[in-house]
């Protein structure tokens, strides 16, 4: 009886092991939508640098030849 006792024991310190993994992978996910949400702003942002630089430069140029 002490053996399935012990069996018992380890496996509901597996279940508990696998629910808390379980919240884990839940919380991984959610992580990685985040990192896709802030790499698709950063994109726009670096669009947005890029077009700013693009004017700037212009208006430089447009300074130097008068």
């Amino acid at each position: 009886m002490a053996i399935y006792a012990y069996l018992s024991a380890i496996a509901a310190a597996q279940d508990r092991h696998s629910a808390r993994l379980d919240e884990f992978a839940g919380v991984a996910v959610q992580h990685t939508a985040t990192l896709a949400g802030l790499a698709g702003m950063q994109a726009q942002h670096n669009a947005a640098i890029a077009e700013h630089s693009a004017k700037l430069d212009r208006i430089l140029e447009i300074l130097e030849n008068r």
